[in-house]
């Protein structure tokens, strides 16, 4: 029994010893955005809905730079310095003209394939306050290689896309090389204040919204394939994102909603790929969530 009980004794201490190597040696988080410069509030818009952030190397210089979105305020573009901190070059980068729109969500891929990281940002309004929602268009821009960027949302065939739009994502989803886009649409049409959202107020037919499914025409243009592509649904939509969930191959397509609970649930789509069209799977997989 002596000899157990050492064993026992010594077993547990070696037991503590690895823990607290484990423990010690556990690096904890420390915020640093202060002294990285990033100095940033997101402003809503009639007190609900919050804004989104892409990560992305927009001067291929290898460190990650940021794009923050600010509602009614000025969005943000933070070049990566490379010591650790972050400038704001947003001014005189070509992006002002979000400063005309309460921005929301925002992405980034190089949609010609030119090397270079380009944006689509999504809108809900415009900030003169003289749209009714969801009279606003969302923005595409190019990146030109040297800091700064070009509104192409007319030239890409955007231009009359006036929604409540929410969250974007890109995703191959011909395998040709050039990204597609969905873009998550949340009303077809509201007449009150954003600050009063409730149940009784926004759950109707009438107010739910189709989203986008934007596909890229060899980096010159877009163009909604939403029906074609066999989603067609209504939802309050916070946007969508692209995975391979079968590993066929393709990219596939998970939908997130919002009131799914009292409206339309969220939706799980397989790519056909080679053919043109998605198949409504949410079921099937259990993932008709109703949040």
């Amino acid at each position: 029994m002596k000899n157990n009980t050492t064993i026992t004794h010594t077993y547990f201490l070696a037991v503590l010893f690895f823990c607290g190597c484990l423990i010690n040696a556990q690096e904890t988080f420390v915020d640093v955005t202060e002294h990285a410069g990033i100095e940033h509030q997101y402003e809503v818009y009639e007190g609900t809905f919050g804004g989104g952030v892409t990560v992305f190397d927009f001067n291929n210089d290898g460190f990650e730079d940021l794009y923050i979105t600010s509602g009614i305020q000025a969005d943000r573009l933070y070049l990566n310095k490379g010591n650790g901190t972050f400038e704001d070059v947003f001014k005189g980068s070509g992006l002002e003209v979000t400063n005309e729109y309460v921005t929301q969500g925002v992405v980034s891929a190089d949609i010609n394939k030119d090397g270079f990281r380009d944006l689509f940002i999504t809108t809900i309004t415009t900030t003169d306050g003289k749209n009714v929602i969801p009279r606003a268009k969302n923005l595409l821009f190019l990146n030109n290689g040297n800091a700064t960027f070009t509104n192409v949302t007319k030239a890409y065939g955007l231009e009359e896309f006036n929604s409540f739009s929410t969250g974007p994502s890109f995703g191959d989803i011909d395998a040709d090389g050039y990204p597609d886009l969905f873009v998550g649409n949340y009303f077809q049409e509201f007449t009150g204040k954003l600050g009063i959202i409730k149940d009784a107020t926004i759950v109707s037919a009438n107010q739910t919204a189709r989203s986008y499914l934007l596909k890229n025409n060899e980096g010159k243009s877009f163009k909604n394939v939403y029906d074609d592509y066999g989603l067609g649904h209504k939802g309050f939509g916070f946007g969508g994102v692209f995975t391979d969930f079968d590993n066929d191959q393709d990219q596939d397509l998970l939908v997130n909603q919002d009131f799914g609970y009292k409206a339309v649930p969220n939706f799980l789509y397989q790519n056909e790929y080679p053919n043109d069209r998605f198949e409504d799977v949410s079921q099937q997989t259990e993932m008709d969530l109703k949040i």
